[in-house]
């Protein structure tokens, strides 16, 4: 089981922030201020779902949902590119 599944609370909203690791984007050098408004979104968690083996362990998929109804997925490598916080 993963550590991150008993943190997500099914059906709250929750705003990830792209984590910055380079002050470039796309060759442009871009203040930090300007780079976290625009990489910011609210997510409403789901549910998760088992995935393939992977090594020793089974992965598992974060499934979330957007307001505008896609549906985004995130295993926990990619999770933790982002810096996760609750919405109230």
């Amino acid at each position: 089981m993963s550590a991150l599944t008993m943190a997500f609370i099914p059906g709250t909203r929750y705003q990830f922030a792209c984590k910055m690791k380079s002050p470039y984007l796309f060759g442009k050098k871009i203040e930090p201020s300007k780079f976290a408004d625009s990489a910011t979104r609210t997510l409403k968690y789901l549910r998760d779902e088992y995935g393939a083996h992977c090594w020793d362990y089974r992965v598992i998929h974060h499934i979330f949902q957007t307001e505008g109804g896609a549906l985004e997925c995130f295993t926990d490598w990619q999770i933790a590119d982002y810096v996760i916080t609750k919405r109230s």
